[in-house]
């Protein structure tokens, strides 16, 4: 070989070696953090191992399968082995697949869940996880309109029992595109094996319901016949509670109606709904002055019977309609009064009811919200009637995400960190998931509830960039929303051992920010002990250090400048038994109430405790600055800081009003459990 080829092979070597080094530092999971002052960490013990196998669903290993896990990917053995090593503590969701079988159900649901936690002796590890792959069943037939091919019909596929590679499975919707020929005949392959429900989707029509097939691994159906004419109807009376018939509204619906169908019952209380398709149905029987009342049935050939009888009302009952008119499902209710508020969810059909004992009905009010649309009109409850609250029209977001030149940044995630409006509810990140700028930088959010809402945006490229205070109102769009991300700062140092002063290669260093949508950045030590994190947003970060050798160092109070850098260098200590991981701080659990950020624990010998705060203590300002509007995460690092530095906290007690505590921070080790 010349020399010019050894020279290729050996570039060639390293550029693989340098990839697999990279994929060991950045395959690890996110592990969330608990709300605890000390974010739970894991404490830098030996890595944890997953060893599994893949196999069909006869229990034989499946050969050549692809198991992956976030970013970790392998491939099982002829024996359908596989195993992941050098794992941290976290949560871990393994996902299979392979030629000729399938992986039903959404991928958030069907994957194997393993939590691999911290224990004295290291990260824990699994020797026996199962991942079941099933070979795929197929159907086929037609669809008729009595004598008549139904072509261009939508098949839809109902999932109502199945097994996922974890585990059975919450009913879900499987996806196909097969629709119906010209002759109406339709073929649908991949489907799940398990209990499964046909439905045909008809444009102008509606949706109707097929035969529910019990389907086993690989099993074949052909010559269904799914008719869409539809043929049964339900019929009969509506009395009080006494026998005395009334004029009720009566209303069925279905999954196969593009609207529920409603009519009325005669003086004499009886009613007749004719024409229905088979299948399941709802019907609900209502009238003033009365409880409604909801059955399900099964519409089939012939005409089905089925009777009411409805208590007079008792208490406050009513329903919640959206701007359309349609129920409002698990939509929240607030029931005010002088003794108080409460606070309850409508049910699928959007009703309510409050039996109110010791409370008189002519002092309560009602309104109802949910976190997509604008507050309902405010009710007053009457004797014997049925109350109706209808939510307002919601806001929509738009705007633009932009780096420090002005110029828009793509595939950034935008999220709303919270939205607060009348009456007063925080409603949290959880109820609108991120969105992701699009190639010009714009990002959208169709509908958020009216009030103010907070939006903070990251990009792997970028530091964090946050807008507060965005005001939107019912019906209107709040557009031309800039979000503006900088270069950010930098933090590097050098980690050490505190017994030699030697350097310690290849600890993980993570830099938590608060309310954030991505990962935290994080960066290993190279030989020297070195790290270096790029990209930080300005403000006060808190460093978590993770060598397995060593105890796990969680330190706040790095304040990083807008494109400034700060030196922090750490030195970490042999790790005894029982310890899980050392901060600096006061040494408190926190969590978050109506009333602000509470504290719900000291721990036993910290600063906090020492220092006079207390269980039940609301923090409503640190360092003479007001906490109200800031989330946990943010609070949590204006607390954090050097040991022996001073912090003054100032809080709401019950019983004793506003006091103000300088708590000076100290040395914190948490030992067993998760610290609180």
């Amino acid at each position: 070989m010349t020399r010019g080829r050894w020279y290729i092979v050996l570039v060639g070597i390293v550029v693989v070696l340098s990839a697999l080094v990279m994929a060991s530092l950045w395959t690890a999971p996110v592990v969330d953090e608990d709300d605890v002052e000390a974010a739970e960490a894991s404490d830098g013990a030996d890595p944890g191992t997953i060893i599994g196998r893949v196999v069909d669903v006869g229990g034989n290993g499946v050969a050549g399968a692809v198991v992956v896990s976030g970013k970790m990917r392998t491939k099982t053995d002829s024996d359908g082995a596989f195993q992941f090593v050098s794992l941290l503590a976290g949560t871990y969701r393994l996902d299979a697949s392979a030629e000729g079988f399938i992986s039903p159900g959404p991928a958030a649901a069907r994957a194997l869940v393993i939590e691999l936690a911290d224990g004295e002796d290291g990260v824990e590890s699994i020797s026996d996880a199962v991942l079941r792959l099933a070979r795929p069943a197929a159907v086929s037939g037609k669809v008729m309109a009595g004598a008549t091919p139904v072509a261009g019909a939508r098949m839809v596929l109902h999932v109502a029992k199945c097994d996922g590679v974890g585990g059975p499975l919450k009913p879900f919707v499987a996806p196909t595109r097969s629709m119906t020929g010209a002759d109406g005949v339709f073929s649908i392959g991949a489907v799940p094996p398990g209990v499964v429900k046909i439905a045909v989707q008809v444009e102008g029509r509606g949706t109707f319901n097929g035969p529910t097939l019990q389907l086993a691994d690989a099993d074949k159906r052909d010559g269904i016949v799914i008719d869409i004419l539809p043929r049964g109807g339900i019929h009969g009376m509506v009395t009080s509670s006494t026998g005395q018939p009334l004029a009720a509204e009566v209303v069925v619906s279905s999954a196969s109606m593009k609207r529920p169908i409603q009519v009325r019952a005669g003086s004499d209380g009886r009613y007749k709904i004719a024409g229905l398709s088979e299948g399941p149905a709802t019907l609900v029987a209502r009238v003033s002055g009365f409880r409604s009342s909801s059955v399900r049935v099964v519409v089939g050939p012939t005409a089905l019977e089925k009777n009411f009888s409805l208590e007079p009302v008792d208490g406050v009952v009513g329903r919640v309609l959206d701007e359309n008119g349609r129920p409002a499902r698990g939509a929240w209710v607030q029931f005010s009064h002088r003794g108080g508020n409460r606070t309850m969810r409508a049910d699928r059909e959007g009703r309510f009811s409050w039996d109110r004992p010791g409370v008189d009905l002519a002092t309560i009010s009602v309104v109802a919200y949910t976190p997509w649309h604008g507050s309902s009109n405010r009710g007053a409850p009457k004797p014997g009637e049925e109350l109706t609250l209808k939510l307002k029209e919601g806001a929509a977001i738009t705007g633009m995400v932009v780096d420090g030149n002005g110029e828009p940044v793509a595939g950034a995630a935008v999220g709303i960190a919270r939205c607060v409006s009348e009456p007063q509810h925080d409603f949290g990140r959880r109820w609108w998931p991120p969105q992701r700028t699009d190639k010009k930088g714009v990002f959208s959010f169709p509908r958020v509830r009216p009030g103010k809402c907070d939006l903070v945006a990251d990009s792997d490229r970028h530091a964090s960039g946050h807008t507060n205070g965005v005001w939107t109102s019912s019906g209107t769009t709040t557009d031309n929303v800039r979000i503006t991300l900088s270069a950010g700062g930098t933090v590097r140092g050098r980690i050490t051992s505190k017994d030699s002063g030697k350097p310690i290669s290849k600890a993980m260093v993570v830099l938590f920010e608060p309310g954030s949508n991505l990962p935290p950045v994080r960066a290993a030590t190279d030989k020297d002990g070195n790290y270096e994190l790029r990209g930080v947003a300005p403000g006060p970060h808190s460093v978590r250090v993770q060598h397995r050798a060593y105890l796990t160092e969680l330190r706040g109070g790095v304040d990083v400048p807008d494109g400034g850098e700060v030196v922090r260098d750490l030195a970490l200590r042999k790790r005894k038994p029982g310890e899980r991981f050392a901060f600096q701080g006061i040494g408190a659990t926190l969590g978050r109430t109506p009333s602000g950020v509470v504290i719900r624990r000291t721990m036993a010998g910290s600063p906090a405790a020492k220092f006079g705060l207390q269980n039940g203590d609301v923090i409503v300002g640190v360092d003479h600055q007001p906490t109200k509007g800031l989330g946990i995460g943010s609070v949590v690092e204006k607390i954090r800081g050097e040991a022996g530095t001073p912090v003054v906290i100032e809080v709401a007690r019950p019983g004793s009003g506003r006091v103000s505590i300088t708590v000076e921070r100290g040395d914190v080790v948490v030992k067993g459990g998760h610290g609180k």
